[in-house]
Formats: C-alpha cells, sequence, structure tokens
C-alpha cells in the first residue's frame, strides 16, 4: 500500500481529497499525514524519516511556498514521489517544477479522475503531465529563445523510446509496443540517458517537453 502525505493550507481541501481517494477503487494508498504549511510539511517528513511514498503538495504554500519546500525536501528524501498541485497554468512555472525532478504537475481546476490517474502513474515510476497542459506547453516552447539548439542527434528509435517514456509507459510496455525484448529497451535507454545527459525518467520527459517531442 502506498503511504501518502498531502500539503495544502485547506483543512476541506485535505479531507475532501482523502475521502475520494478512500472511495476510489483504482488507488491502494493510505494518507499517513497532512500539513497545512511548507515548514510543517518538511518537519512531518522529518518525523517519520523514510516512510512516506508520495507527497501531494500545493505550489502555493504559506511560510515557505510550493518551489522552497520541495527544494529542500529533495536534499533530505531524492527518492521521494512527488505531485504538485497549482491554480496557476503559467509555463516557467510548469517547467520549473518538472525541472526540479517532480512526478507531476496537476491544475487545481482539474477533475479529480486526472489526479487519480498521476496516483497511479507516479507509484509506478513514471512521469504524468496532464494531458491539457501538453498543447500549452508546446506553444510556448515555440516562443522560447532560451532553448538553444544543441549537437544532439537521436535516432528515429531513441525519439520513440523517448516519447513512450515521456507518456509514463514502462519498459516491458514499450518493448510490447516496439516488439522488442526488454533487455534491448533497456540497452536503448541507456544509450538514450547518456546521450541526452539525464540520469532518470523525470528528466528525460522534461527533455522531451523543452524539445517539443510530446505533441
Amino acid at each position: 500500500m502506498t503511504r501518502i502525505i498531502i500539503a495544502d493550507h485547506s483543512i476541506m481541501f485535505r479531507k475532501g481529497l482523502i475521502s475520494l481517494m478512500k472511495s476510489d477503487p483504482s488507488i491502494d494508498a493510505e494518507v499517513i499525514g497532512e500539513a497545512g504549511d511548507g515548514l510543517e510539511c518538511i518537519e512531518l517528513l522529518d518525523s517519520i524519516r523514510n516512510q512516506c511514498d508520495l507527497l501531494i503538495i500545493n505550489s502555493d504554500l504559506p511560510s515557505l511556498d510550493g518551489f522552497d519546500t520541495l527544494n529542500r525536501i529533495r536534499l533530505r528524501f531524492p527518492a521521494l514521489k512527488t505531485i504538485v498541485l497549482s491554480k496557476y497554468s503559467d509555463y516557467n512555472k510548469i517547467v520549473r517544477y518538472y525541472d526540479q525532478i517532480n512526478n507531476s504537475f496537476i491544475l487545481f481546476d482539474s477533475d479529480y479522475s486526472e489526479l487519480s490517474t498521476a496516483i497511479n502513474q507516479v507509484i509506478q515510476d513514471k512521469t504524468y503531465i496532464e494531458r491539457s497542459l501538453i498543447d500549452y506547453i508546446n506553444i510556448n516552447l515555440a516562443k522560447d529563445d532560451s532553448l538553444k539548439k544543441d549537437d544532439i542527434v537521436l535516432t528515429k528509435r531513441q525519439i520513440q523510446i523517448l516519447k513512450f517514456i515521456s507518456k509514463g509507459y514502462s519498459n516491458k510496455e514499450i518493448a510490447t509496443k516496439l516488439d522488442i525484448s526488454d533487455r534491448t529497451v533497456k540497452n536503448h535507454i541507456f544509450m538514450l540517458f547518456k546521450k541526452i545527459g539525464v540520469v532518470d525518467r523525470t528528466q528525460a520527459a522534461v527533455y522531451a517537453l523543452r524539445k517539443g517531442l510530446i505533441k
């Protein structure tokens, strides 16, 4: 069972989300703690150490905002999975949070099913990018002068695998899609990560996002 902490300043929101998760048959999880601000969230995680598997956190927390809170948490618990909830659909903020190696970014006005999908993807070590944000991000990528051309040339197969990774596919699912072995997929991913200079699937998804490979 996945152990979850929810960090949000609204008690009503936290209790409502817990109620929805309890009635969701697709989620095998237990909320083991709640925090109302950034500092309380850090203190809670410190007190229970490695007992939390997933943190669902509001990007706009009092006392210490979500970004600064997560920066501190990353230093203490680098393996902790995170889903960021935000009322802002600002391009720079979205990319900033993905660069911070968070597993998912969901808008507050999204349907609960979006968060449910994100939770199930993230607990399987996948990255989840809300579908409604992808077109918006790609439009802004085209305007982003900070994205310089690089000399990295990916093969057709590497691009295919990068797209599958960005959509949250596991190695086994990629192997099935491409009709190749799991071992071959692992070899492709190793070479791909080395070529684009990333160390995990979340960073690979951010790279694909920045290069406009996710449509």
